[in-house]
């Protein structure tokens, strides 16, 4: 049998492809997980009995499919996938290459290490002058793998200027890359002793888990943040860090009863952690969310499936029609949310997954919307109807996993910009670039077919929470609000 490999379109949503395959026909044999997402595997036999299979495996970081194809000589399934699925073409890959949106260009990268191509080289040559640390780095992988290329002296040896491109050039490495290299090490030993305390953490983890012995003095000279930006709790968990990552390094025999004041338990966990252990399935906790958020890149990627008659699209915004004047609108794509408080030991964290991507609205409902910045719930309720009758769409409160997913974004971050208390934070956009994610008063949203409150600025406690506030004291008070609704994916 002939075997290839194809990749999907990424306009083209997996529920789409699904529904293909099944119109072929072909029998879906199983589903299960892989490091990067997962697949499914497939059979059938065309019209002349020939026999073939595939699996189709889809990219969770990057929201795109690929599928490895065995069929026979001359099988229609051949034919059918070029005429009924829009595939990539090179021509698209090096137009993706060549963007000046990073995200995307770091998922043709992706693309480029699953269908290596020769055409290929000369545009991850150009790419060791990126801009983006992250894209740099790749393009030298790539280079190496496939074209035999040797690395350049000075290539992803300096941090990027901006702190939040620093924390995802660590996460991005610990991620993707299972030992450290001579150009990982160097990155290391410069945020080691970053002013941002986050990039230290992150750092302090990849040297554990990398074992680079070498760099354990610079470990030791980490500085923990002050009790004003982290809780107590946190200092903890970050002291244990660093002491953990010092045991290892020495090589030592770990005995963690050894260790007074400190819950063996918790000692424990961070440990396994800070080994390469993998979060629990069920009782998700601080810990958890702690070890997922410091070592998952945030996914980026934020392109709508296809476009809808609700929106226009101008100098790459989308704005809702039939609003005067048109309400700018922010894609957040389908994925995986960490849910809940993060402020008590007693946990309300869990996974939630959002099949469905959908718009919301970037600002608050300001008073060039008719003066309704802030309404009460009855209020709300009936500015909808006006709404969803001027747009054309039915257009909701976001609801409470709607509205964690465009505040907290897909890599667990406890408030909009990252981890702890920041002095600036009002100014702070969402990870997806919504405004106003914070307020003293909060925002509506929905809850269990209720209004809730969401976004609501807790400064003792530092925690993003959704609790409903359902009782007649609600019921005059006066919030912001946003609107969101979810395209068909076409």
């Amino acid at each position: 049998m002939d075997a290839y490999r194809v990749l999907i379109n990424p306009r083209l949503a997996e529920a789409k492809v699904l529904a293909l395959l099944t119109s072929f026909p072909a029998v879906q044999l199983g589903c299960f997980s892989e490091e990067a997402g997962h697949f499914s595997a497939w059979e059938f036999t065309d019209n002349n009995g020939l026999p073939g299979e595939c699996e189709l495996h889809w990219q969770e970081q990057f929201q795109f499919g690929y599928m490895d194809v065995r069929t026979a000589d001359g099988h229609e399934f051949d034919v059918w996938l070029k005429n009924s699925i829009h595939l990539v073409s090179a021509e698209s890959v090096i137009a993706d290459l060549t963007s000046r949106d990073i995200n995307i260009q770091r998922r043709a990268l992706a693309m480029v290490e699953l269908e290596p191509r020769e055409y290929y080289l000369e545009h991850l040559l150009a790419l060791r002058q990126a801009s983006d640390p992250q894209v740099v780095y790749e393009a030298e992988r790539l280079l190496q793998l496939q074209g035999g290329f040797s690395p350049e002296p000075d290539s992803v040896i300096q941090l990027p200027p901006n702190k939040n491109d620093k924390r995802q050039l660590l996460r991005w490495i610990l991620a993707s890359h299972d030992a450290a290299n001579a150009q990982i090490k160097q990155v290391l030993s410069l945020a080691l002793v970053d002013e941002d305390w986050e990039v230290r953490t992150s750092a302090q983890i990849a040297v554990a888990r990398y074992k680079c012995k070498d760099l354990a003095r610079l470990v030791a000279q980490c500085s923990l943040p002050a009790i004003t930006v982290i809780t107590k709790r946190d200092r903890e968990i970050l002291d244990a860090i660093q002491k953990l990552t010092l045991l290892i390094l020495s090589e030592q025999r770990v005995d963690l009863k050894q260790n007074p004041g400190v819950k063996q338990a918790r000692w424990q966990r961070i440990y396994n952690y800070l080994n390469g252990g993998e979060a629990r399935e069920a009782s998700l906790d601080i810990i958890d969310l702690f070890f997922h958020y410091f070592t998952t890149p945030f996914s980026g990627l934020n392109e709508p499936p296809s476009e809808s008659s609700a929106l226009i699209q101008k100098a790459g915004c989308y704005f809702l029609l039939g609003v005067s004047p048109p309400l700018e609108m922010q894609w957040v794509p389908a994925g995986s949310c960490w849910c809940g408080a993060t402020d008590s030991e007693v946990s309300s964290l869990q996974i939630e997954q959002i099949c469905k991507g959908f718009f919301i609205s970037k600002y608050h409902f300001s008073e060039d919307q008719e003066n309704s910045l802030a309404l009460s719930p009855k209020d709300v309720t009936e500015r909808l109807q006006t709404l969803s009758l001027a747009a054309g769409v039915q257009l909701q409160l976001p609801d409470a996993v709607q509205w964690q997913m465009a505040m907290r974004a897909n890599d667990g971050r406890p408030y909009a910009w990252g981890w702890g208390q920041q002095a600036d934070w009002i100014m702070q956009l969402s990870p997806w670039g919504l405004s106003q994610s914070w307020s003293d008063e909060g925002e509506w949203v929905r809850a269990n077919n209720h209004l809730a409150i969401a976004g609501k600025v807790n400064c003792t406690l530092g925690a993003i929470d959704v609790k409903p506030e359902i009782d007649a004291y609600a019921n005059n008070i006066q919030r912001p609000w946003r609107v969101v609704f979810a395209p068909e994916q076409e």
